[in-house]
């Protein structure tokens, strides 16, 4: 039996539609869950969803059109498929849980010091309106100074094309606290542009000169737009006066980086937290009060001396692909085919691999978050079917007749017959019905 190369179109097509699928899906658990649960849930829910979608509909393609495994694959044994699906879904899930622990595990991990002195520099431009039409970013930063205690100090800005002080830096008491909501409740600023940096520039002069040595101070940027300008004087200033930034991009379009954010935090030791909704700043300004910052995140940036650290740049790789082997894997597996099951396995590493590096120089280039992992998903659902043609296997009944077809030779034998039936070697030929 002769052996070709094989590639099914509409698997090609439906993976690529069930990669999307599950992309939605899981950035729909991320925006959700994301400072609601913990880590290794959230990525074990992400792939064991995406592993479900791509997985079901190249199933849902090769019922359709049985182009990798024969008509009798999809007759009798298709079934046994559909036990596959949810168990390499399980699979997947446990496996990104486990990934996500190992990843996350701080080797000899230091504490990081108190913040005494928050400054809050907030987005009030035209656009927060749509991103934030609760206010929940001014009802959040409320709530943190109700959680400070006396000894720290709150310092506060609005800004969009231009900027307005608030209120300099006020000590946390309940006096102190009073006078801050009041302040915050009734600030206003004609929304216009988004200026980061003259908010950055001018916020920083005035704490400047209100510091007290000894004491350590946070810059907190929330906005929802993108500025171009040098971040290098601003960080060399924050660096001299041991000046944090945490920046929160809330809303931050697919095709925006966030780099301006994304450098600031990276060069002063803060933390860039990648929101969609204004819902997560709950767990976001938790994170900013306790001090805590980002938990590495295999799905998301690293950030300050992480970023550049490659042991978890390897780690991340190796677990990538290591999702993309599973999925060549469980693919794989549905189908009654042991060469077939090989090539899938390759193409399953192969793809692994290039979307673990896909992800990896993504986020060190500082492309969008959700970018990389919409390249990420794409490349792990694609190339796994396109590796089913890497090694020539044989369908075993690739050439098989219906049962309900008829077969002149069924009575004639061996001997050659026309379309009619008839035979073309003469009638001198015993057949299985006597003499002709």
């Amino acid at each position: 039996m002769n052996k070709s190369r094989h590639i099914n179109g509409l698997m090609l097509v439906f993976s690529i539609i069930g990669g999307i699928i599950g992309y939605i899906f899981g950035e729909a658990i991320i925006n959700f869950y994301m400072y609601r649960i913990p880590n290794v849930l959230l990525v074990g829910m992400y792939f064991g969803v995406f592993g479900l979608c791509v997985l079901t509909m190249c199933l849902l393609a090769e019922k359709i059109k049985p182009r990798l495994t024969g008509v009798k694959w999809q007759s009798k044994d298709w079934k046994n498929a559909l036990i596959v699906i949810p168990l390499a879904a399980i699979l997947m899930f446990g496996t990104g849980c486990l990934t996500q622990f190992i990843y996350g595990l701080n080797v000899k991990q230091v504490a990081a010091p108190p913040i005494d002195d928050y400054v809050f520099i907030i987005d009030d431009s035209g656009s927060m309106y749509g991103n934030d039409p609760q206010e929940l970013r001014y009802s959040e930063v409320n709530k943190l100074i109700d959680e400070l205690d006396d000894s720290k100090r709150v310092a506060y800005y609005l800004f969009s094309d231009t900027v307005t002080p608030v209120f300099d830096f006020q000590y946390a008491t309940a006096a102190g606290k009073e006078q801050m909501h009041a302040a915050i409740d009734n600030a206003y600023n004609d929304g216009g542009g988004t200026d980061i940096n003259g908010a950055l520039t001018m916020a920083l002069e005035d704490v400047k000169s209100q510091a007290i040595p000894g004491r350590s101070m946070a810059l907190v940027l929330l906005s929802d737009g993108e500025d171009f300008f040098d971040t290098n004087p601003i960080i060399q200033e924050c660096t001299k006066n041991n000046i944090s930034v945490d920046c929160i991009g809330l809303g931050i379009s697919m095709f925006s980086s966030g780099k301006i954010m994304n450098e600031l935090a990276d060069g002063t030791g803060g933390n860039y937290y990648d929101i969609q909704s204004a819902d997560q700043l709950v767990g976001v300004f938790t994170n900013i009060k306790r001090h805590i910052g980002n938990s590495r995140l295999l799905l998301a940036r690293r950030y300050g001396r992480e970023r550049t650290t490659a042991i978890y740049g390897i780690e991340r790789v190796i677990f990538i692909a290591l999702f993309g082997l599973l999925l060549g894997t469980a693919i794989g597996a549905m189908f009654d085919n042991k060469q077939l099951f090989k090539n899938l396995l390759l193409g399953g590493a192969v793809t692994g691999l290039l979307a673990g590096l896909a992800m990896e120089l993504g986020m060190y280039a500082y492309l969008n978050t959700r970018f990389c992992r919409t390249l990420m998903d794409i490349l792990l659902s694609i190339v796994v079917c396109i590796f089913t043609a890497a090694i020539s296997y044989e369908i075993k009944d690739e050439f098989a007749k219906p049962a309900n077809q008829w077969d002149p030779t069924a009575m004639y034998g061996s001997q050659q017959v026309n379309q009619f039936g008839q035979s073309t070697t003469g009638n001198d030929y015993t057949g299985p019905i006597g003499r002709f």
